[in-house]
């Protein structure tokens, strides 16, 4: 009998790394791999807030709902249907923006 293999998910990035409280933050899902080339693979996501669970299950969150100083943490896992891999993060420290001048 063979058995299913785990598969395997590198860390994922948040873009920007650092980021602004006028950035969006974009998910860069890691590298999918699984010894069993046949399966279907799949990533499932969490986006956390300062440690709190962030409904909001998009690739990307708004720059609308960032502050100086949030902690933001993506959670993922890679799926074969059967088996799922170890979880892994990423977090960010959202900054306050770059000053600007608009005049001299």
């Amino acid at each position: 009998m063979i058995e299913n293999s785990v598969p395997t998910l590198t860390k994922p990035s948040i873009i920007p790394n650092p980021a602004y409280v006028t950035n969006q933050l974009e998910c860069q899902v890691g590298v999918l791999a699984d010894l069993d080339v046949s399966d279907s693979l799949s990533t499932e996501f969490e986006w956390y807030k300062n440690e709190q669970f962030h409904t909001d299950i998009d690739l990307s969150i708004p720059s609308s709902d960032t502050q100086k100083g949030d902690v933001w943490t993506l959670l993922a896992i890679a799926t074969d249907g059967l088996a799922s891999s170890a979880q892994v993060s990423q977090s960010v420290v959202i900054q306050n923006s770059l000053p600007q001048i608009d005049s001299i």
